[in-house]
């Protein structure tokens, strides 16, 4: 079950909105668990025993790790629950990948990876997280198995994110105040996520699968027998960049405002990457997150920048590679983990200053950074990223009927692209901030409009919807 499905929207949601109204106290904590187990179930009724586990193998070595009497115990313990934690993540996400690697066959056909459980990448670094939290200290291990059971599973953030740390939500299910603002914050904040993944995303991912499954072996559709060009593969890299921006953002978006609506405020996790003048910039506001995860759970650990520099371009490149195979089990995830240490560890090295180069050109470079990595993401396989870079950089690929911009900037992806890239820049923030200041009517009277352009998003995002044009979120496959 989706955020933008009508089953979502208009049955499941009311319903729990309307019984956390009713009650008060433990009782909206037992409504959201439950809530959350039925929406997982929803979608993926199979491995609901996977995340019931996941959730009475952290809460019980939490209690373990607390009670511990000496540091070899709860080194013992933490090392334990980590093991179970990423075996059973590595068991069915990378059984395969490490298969190819060993050169070892299974009995089980290749597309079982089909079956990857919802959410599994990202519940497990939760319990992760939780389990390192209590031993270092930095909290008490949670009594109630409910409070325990509902930061894992809460649904708002459930299936991808953003990342929660049982810290920070712990102090949110002992006491907080759904008000009426912040429900009207939530519902604004849910609309805008609603926007940007239905209208922008959506229609971005039309051209961007249209001029990727031209280099994918693995596509049915007609259009792999076309001729894929430069011009047409840098626009279908630009959509996939942006589709991917706002289709991730935007359920993020969605979640927090998910969040405030029950009065319980999710961190954010992007803060406008494609602005950043650095690619160690860009991953401070891309996934935020995930980000402060692999900071605070692999790279300080590893040692981070307070060793030598040899060192700390090894821990770069250790926690690069390693998030490019949690996004994915496959050489090409690698290589977008490779491609990203590269620039993290030649910035470490070579700039000693944030802003060596004039900001435009600092954005400029870190997109084209990224996209690079992009071409690694969208392929299917090394040999289609590879066909794609010929086509980017070389000569035509392909023989056949050539497919042309004009023929894939129709009149709605030219308004969405327009859109987007408007999207990616904080403009109405620093309207938002300067309006304090300034006292120009039509700027003040455009600010007011706000609810109604909301109301209108929400209109054309849910005439969307019912035309059959919805996508999965893209990161649901990780």
């Amino acid at each position: 079950m989706f955020f933008s499905e009508p089953a979502f929207l208009f049955y499941f949601l009311p319903a729990v909105l309307i019984g956390h109204s009713l009650l008060r106290g433990a009782s909206r904590n037992i409504l959201l668990l439950i809530a959350s187990l039925i929406f997982y179930a929803w979608g993926e009724p199979v491995h609901i025993l996977l995340l019931g586990a996941s959730i009475a193998l952290n809460h019980s070595f939490a209690k373990f790790i607390d009670r511990a009497r000496t540091e070899r115990a709860k080194t013992w313990l933490i090392t334990v629950g980590a093991i179970l934690n990423l075996g059973a993540l590595g068991y069915f996400k990378y059984r395969f990948f490490a298969a190819d690697v060993l050169g070892i066959a299974l009995d089980h056909p290749r597309s079982d990876t089909g079956s990857l459980p919802l959410g599994v990448s990202f519940f497990t670094l939760q319990g992760v997280a939780y389990l390192f939290d209590v031993r270092r200290g930095a909290m008490k291990a949670e009594e109630r198995w409910w409070h325990t059971a509902l930061f894992i599973s809460l649904f708002p953030q459930l299936i991808a994110g953003p990342i929660l740390r049982f810290k920070t939500i712990a102090p949110q299910l002992q006491q907080r105040v759904v008000g009426l603002s912040g429900f009207a914050y939530g519902m604004r904040r849910f609309i805008v996520g609603f926007g940007k993944k239905v209208l922008i995303a959506d229609t971005l991912a039309k051209v961007a699968n249209s001029v990727f499954a031209i280099v994918d072996p693995l596509s049915d559709t007609v259009i792999q027998e076309s001729s894929l060009q430069g011009p047409v593969a840098w626009l279908g890299l630009a959509c996939f960049a942006l589709q991917l921006y706002f289709d991730f953002s935007g359920y993020s978006d969605m979640a927090i405002g998910l969040g405030r609506m029950f009065g319980l405020r999710i961190p954010e996790n992007f803060n406008f990457p494609y602005i950043s003048q650095t690619v160690t910039e860009f991953w401070r506001r891309w996934h935020i997150s995930l980000s402060m995860w692999l900071r605070d759970y692999l790279y300080i650990p590893l040692g981070g920048n307070r060793c030598p520099r040899w060192r700390t371009i090894m821990n770069l490149w250790i926690v690069f590679l390693l998030c490019g195979l949690w996004h994915g089990a496959s050489w090409n995830f690698v290589c977008f983990g490779a491609v990203h240490g590269f620039f993290l560890s030649a910035e470490r090295i070579l700039l000693r200053s944030k802003k060596m180069l004039p900001a435009a050109y600092g954005i400029i470079y870190v997109n084209l950074a990224w996209w690079t990595s992009m071409v690694f993401f969208r392929s299917a396989d090394l040999d289609g990223s590879l066909r794609f870079f010929k086509a980017l950089f070389f000569q035509d690929v392909g023989k056949n009927e050539i497919v042309s911009v004009t023929k894939l900037m129709t009149t709605d992806v030219q308004l969405t692209l327009a859109c987007a890239i408007v999207g990616t820049m904080p403009i109405l923030k620093v309207i938002q901030r300067k309006s304090r200041t300034w006292q120009n009517p039509v700027l003040l009277l455009a600010i007011g409009s706000r609810d109604l352009c909301l109301a209108v998003i929400l209109l054309l995002g849910a005439m969307a919807v019912a035309a059959g044009s919805l996508n999965s979120f893209w990161y649901f496959r990780f």
